[in-house]
């Protein structure tokens, strides 16, 4: 039955002796649980006859090949693949030539740009000094 702190459970007189009865009747019937009795002996198996697998001279009687695991489709995407492969091995090496080259423009115009801000510096004159006249 329901209850404002959660359901409450009400047990009849008559289940409280019926579970005790079938603990009982349990417990009397099971032997895994009980410690005190000995284990039955395992019997002991008949050795079979090892001269007729001897004269046999093979392990199994149908041996056979293992079926190839690619098939011509297999084939087909394989060539894909490493045709993909190549591709993009093409593209990496395109676009290393393009940053080397990015990389020595970058240093040309560096190189410029230092040229022109000495040469408007000798032109210019440095702030703090004063100009030469001739």
């Amino acid at each position: 039955m329901p209850t404002k702190l959660g359901d409450k459970y009400l047990v009849a007189p008559y289940s409280v002796d019926r579970h005790l009865s079938q603990l009982k009747e349990f417990a009397a019937t099971s032997v895994a649980t009980d410690r005190d009795q000995p284990r039955l002996v395992a019997t002991s198996v008949v050795e079979e006859n090892k001269s007729e697998m001897l004269a046999e001279g093979r392990a199994t009687q149908d041996d056979m090949s293992r079926p190839v695991a690619t098939s011509p489709d297999n084939d087909r995407y394989v060539v894909r693949l490493e045709g993909e492969v190549e591709f993009l091995r093409g593209q990496i090496s395109t676009k290393d030539a393009q940053i080397k080259e990015f990389t020595e423009r970058s240093r040309e115009t560096n190189f410029l740009i230092q040229g022109l801000q000495t040469t408007f510096a000798r032109l210019l004159g440095k702030p703090d000094e004063p100009k030469q006249e001739p």
